[in-house]
Parts: C-alpha cells; sequence; structure tokens
C-alpha cells in the first residue's frame, strides 16, 4: 500500500515482510500447540516469541513516519480519523463475530461492558 503523498519505499519491503512473517509464525506456533519448540531453540527463538516482528514493524513505522514527515507538522485530526476510517469497520466486524461466536447471549451486556472497558484497560477479549 502506497502512502498519499505517493512516496514508496521499496528497500523497506523485505523488513516489512520478514516482520510479517515473524508474527504469523508466532500466531501459526501458538495455535498448533508450539510446534517451533521453545525460545531456547536457535534458530527458531526468533519467531517463537512475537515480539521480534512487532518490534520491526515499530521501528519500520517510525522511521517512515520521520522520513515521510522531513520536518513538516503533523496534522492529527485528519491523520486519526483516516486511521479510524480504516480500523473500525474491522474491528466491529471482529467484535460482532466473536461475541456471536464465543459468547452467550444472555451475558451480552457484559460482553459489551468488557469491549467498552477493554478501550482503557487494554482487556479485550482475546487479548492482552
Amino acid at each position: 500500500m502506497q502512502s498519499t503523498q505517493g512516496e514508496y519505499f521499496v528497500g523497506l519491503d523485505h523488513v516489512r515482510a520478514l516482520a510479517a512473517f515473524t508474527v504469523f509464525t508466532w500466531h501459526f506456533n501458538q495455535i498448533n500447540g508450539g510446534v517451533f519448540g521453545g525460545p531456547e531453540t536457535f534458530p527458531l527463538s526468533f519467531f517463537a516469541e512475537g515480539h521480534l516482528g512487532v518490534a520491526m514493524f515499530m521501528a519500520l513505522s517510525g522511521y517512515l513516519f520521520a522520513k515521510l514527515l522531513d520536518g513538516q507538522r503533523m496534522r492529527y485530526f485528519p491523520f486519526l480519523w483516516n486511521r479510524a476510517i480504516r480500523l473500525f469497520p474491522l474491528l466491529i466486524l471482529t467484535f460482532f463475530l466473536h461475541g456471536y461466536l464465543d459468547y452467550d447471549w444472555d451475558t451480552a451486556p457484559e460482553y459489551v461492558l468488557r469491549l467498552i472497558m477493554g478501550f482503557v484497560t487494554n482487556g479485550w477479549p482475546g487479548g492482552g
């Protein structure tokens, strides 16, 4: 996906791909009961925890923000609005599917309260 300014750094695609692969591998490893062994097994220790991929994404995001802004002032409201438009539909769909598939409808008010509190406490169902 290209930025709105039209700048795209092809040289960073391999970093993005490696970060995505490590996060995917960590999730795959968790679903299948730890196929890759513990974090002590080299070189699979890079994939035993998802922190490596997340850290790579954070470093890449920081670099790209600094590079694309290049001393310009950031307009926060349009940026946050753009992110909300992109992320909230999928977030709402995920919450709906999680609630529909995993919860008894008798406890729906408690589930909705947990979702609302998750924005404050970082305690969404199935999350951290």
